[in-house]
């Protein structure tokens, strides 16, 4: 019988390529969408914004160049 923790896979933290593709990825589905008309298009933009941006500063962190964070509206 296998062990518990062979069962398991060890999930690394993604590395820079896989962060940009990510970013590449949002940004798609950004431009896709366009101009968002109903509620479900709207959160789905701000949501695809906001995980654009975590990635981006998680990039710049991995990268060395830590950006600010955006002011708070």
């Amino acid at each position: 019988m296998p062990r518990r923790s062979d069962k398991k896979k060890k999930r690394s933290a993604p590395g820079i390529s896989e962060l940009e593709a990510d970013i590449a990825y949002f940004d798609a589905r950004l431009s896709l969408l366009g101009r968002p008309v109903t509620p479900y298009q709207k959160a789905q933009a701000r949501a695809c914004r906001l995980l654009e941006e975590l990635l981006i500063q998680k990039l710049a962190r991995m990268r060395g160049n830590p950006q600010k964070k955006p002011a708070e509206k």
